[in-house]
């Protein structure tokens, strides 16, 4: 049991070490014999189990995956997530509830049951990694083809190996720590794990980045947004998170048009100068750009440049709407609402203002509005509900 309790201290420092959190709430029971305790419950054939009722892991003592598993994967998950909050509340008043009530949650528990599985099949495997156990993780994964799992919302999934295999898909694309976000847990804002986030995404390319920008909201319960400049000449194609939406928003431009765009005050290119942190660049040479557009105001140029953004705009907003399927509303939805800004940003522009930041031209209502097309688009674009 020694040995035991140094290898969950070890690994409970490196979770805090990666992602910024340790189990605080969760408590581990560990048996010699779990099978009286299984035969209690509503799952007498699991090999272990986790209560979000009362955040506890149970577990056979010989099991270090299953540990891993059930204490700091669904332990993790139930104290830091949004929806493992939800589940650790509805399990808390399921008797005072109607049965509509219970009905929904049990909906949404089945649309979202995939990543409160993967997570901790995700983190079983990292921290049998992180504390050399390769030959009990070759085990564990051979064990995940002979582990039955179900989901309605995604019927290709009919395994514990498929719900690994589905993660270990979406890790590689885009990177360790876009997938713990992914999965709900809060961002990391130091420079030093954004520079990380960018690296996975970027891969090769980052050894070509000028600029990193991190602008928004800065709040770790909401997405990352992210401005990235990369050298003239290397490709900054549509790199948009179409399975993993908006999570981590990264647009990327070559450096000639980034600072092309800021001396045509496009509001893309001049809100995350004004507004945001440097996080990776030349100091100097971002502070020339910021200093440009305090002093200066739009030259005709510029008004003409915004004219036919917005005009770019209504034309693609207007394709989108053509499609008629709900995800193509939604980025029609979306496209109005930069015309919106842009036509907003213009009209203060022509009244001879200087520089315009979004909170200065965008209502809460608008904002709202926004907020909300994300928010649904997010969800009808879940790997999960639309699997590849």
């Amino acid at each position: 049991m020694t040995n035991l309790s140094h290898v969950i201290l070890e690994t409970s420092e490196i979770l805090k070490q990666e992602f910024n959190i340790r189990p605080e709430k969760t408590k581990l029971y560990i048996y010699e014999d779990i099978n009286k305790f299984l035969q209690g419950t509503k799952n007498p054939q699991a090999q272990s189990m986790f209560l979000p009722k009362d955040l506890s892991a149970h577990v056979p003592k010989e099991r270090l995956d299953l540990i891993f598993h059930e204490y700091f994967g669904h332990g993790l998950y139930c104290e830091y997530t949004s929806y493992g909050k939800k589940m650790v509340n509805d399990e808390n008043k399921y008797h005072s509830i109607t049965e509509d009530e219970i009905i929904r949650a049990l909906q949404y528990h089945d649309h979202l049951k995939p990543d409160f599985e993967g997570h901790a099949l995700w983190t079983e495997e990292f921290l049998l990694k992180k504390v050399n156990k390769e030959d009990v993780l070759e085990r564990r994964l051979k064990e995940l083809d002979k582990l039955h799992f179900s989901s309605s919302t995604n019927p290709r999934l009919k395994t514990q190996k498929d719900v690994y295999n589905r993660v270990k898909l979406l890790e590689n694309k885009y990177g360790k720590l876009h997938l713990w976000y992914y999965f709900g847990f809060p961002k990391i804002l130091e420079k030093e794990k954004i520079l990380e986030v960018v690296k996975e995404r970027l891969k090769s390319r980052f050894n070509s980045l000028e600029f990193v920008i991190s602008f928004g909201s800065r709040n770790v319960d909401k997405d990352l947004d992210l401005c990235i400049v990369l050298k003239d000449g290397v490709d900054v194609g549509n790199y948009a998170n179409d399975e993993i939406e908006d999570i981590v928003d990264m647009p990327q431009y070559n450096k000639s048009e980034f600072i092309k765009r800021a001396k045509l005050f496009d509001i893309v290119i001049t809100e995350p100068i004004i507004t945001g942190d440097l996080i990776y660049g030349n100091e100097k040479e971002f502070m020339g750009l910021w200093d440009y557009l305090l002093k200066f105001k739009p030259s005709d140029n510029a008004i003409r440049y915004l004219e036919q953004r917005i005009r770019e705009c209504h034309r693609n907003s207007s394709l989108f709407f053509s499609r008629k399927d709900m995800r193509s509303l939604l980025k029609g939805l979306l496209v109005s609402s930069y015309a919106l800004s842009y036509e907003l940003c213009l009209d203060k522009y022509k009244n001879g203002s200087g520089i315009v930041k979004f909170s200065e031209i965008l209502s809460d209502d608008i904002v709202k509005i926004r907020n909300n097309i994300k928010k649904i688009e997010d969800l009808s674009n879940h790997p999960y509900t639309h699997p590849s």
